[in-house]
């Protein structure tokens, strides 16, 4: 049985001397800003099965300036590097305005159709709006992390031919929304993340989220899809090196 973390944020101190367990095949480390995309990089090197993105999460959207784009074009330049993110819209906390939030998202976004790159897109509160952002970009690569939003837009993002990454939410009591948006999403569209240090999946939840934590991810998905643990995993590992572009010992091609 192999899986793939596909989105984590290892540069948390938190993570300090925690070893990756042998069924991860790779882990990829979502870079939320210049420095800590930097941090990502520096981490992916010193372990083969550890690869990074590189963006800026909406949240830190204000912190942006023009003056960093050169570095990040040499990050999405590195052979370890995976994904363009993690970048996208978050109208809940609105940590960033929504202009300098749409300003970032599209830059990035631009970044990844010229680098070649697939992009994380986080769209908390904002799933229409980004929905109709990624409407122009066909044929980007797009993983939509953690969505929480509408059916409706749901299956339109499916059309867009859009994957899903289903985390530690799938375990929670309240979690009737997220159990119908696994049930919609094609098999061949799922992949697996933690998106730790948060949403643990229970009985962690509220601990810090270890990458071994998300075969109980996969546990859960494969019940609900009344599928194995085995065929899940073979499934969305096979996804996460179709998009990623790293094959099964987690080198670049």
């Amino acid at each position: 049985m192999t899986l793939v973390d596909t989105h984590i944020h290892l540069t948390d101190e938190k993570y300090k001397a925690i070893p990756i367990p042998n069924e991860l095949d790779c882990i990829i480390s979502l870079g939320t800003d210049l420095k800590d995309s930097v941090l990502a990089m520096e981490l992916a090197e010193t372990n083969p099965r550890i690869f990074f993105g590189a963006g800026v999460h909406p949240h830190e959207a204000d912190k942006y300036t023009k003056s960093q784009l050169n570095d990040f074009c040499r990050l999405y330049d590195h052979n370890k590097c995976a994904v363009v993110g993690e970048i996208g819209l978050d109208y809940h906390y609105l940590y960033s305005s929504k202009e300098k939030q749409l300003e970032v998202f599209l830059v990035f976004l631009g970044l990844a159709q010229q680098h070649q790159l697939p992009v994380s897109v986080h769209s908390r509160k904002a799933e229409r709006e980004v929905f109709n952002i990624l409407s122009d970009y066909p044929g980007l690569n797009v993983v939509c992390h953690s969505y929480t939003g509408d059916i409706e837009t749901l299956e339109d993002l499916i059309a867009l031919g859009c994957f899903f990454s289903i985390n530690g939410m799938i375990t929670f009591k309240n979690n009737t929304n997220i159990v119908e948006i696994v049930k919609k999403i094609p098999t061949n569209k799922l992949l697996f993340e933690t998106d730790g240090p948060y949403l643990a999946p229970i009985p962690y939840r509220g601990q810090l989220n270890r990458p071994e934590y998300v075969k109980i991810i996969a546990e859960k998905t494969a019940e609900i899809l009344n599928t194995s643990l085995e065929e899940i995993s073979k499934i969305t590992t096979e996804n996460a090196h179709e998009v990623f572009f790293c094959d099964l010992q987690g080198n670049m091609l």
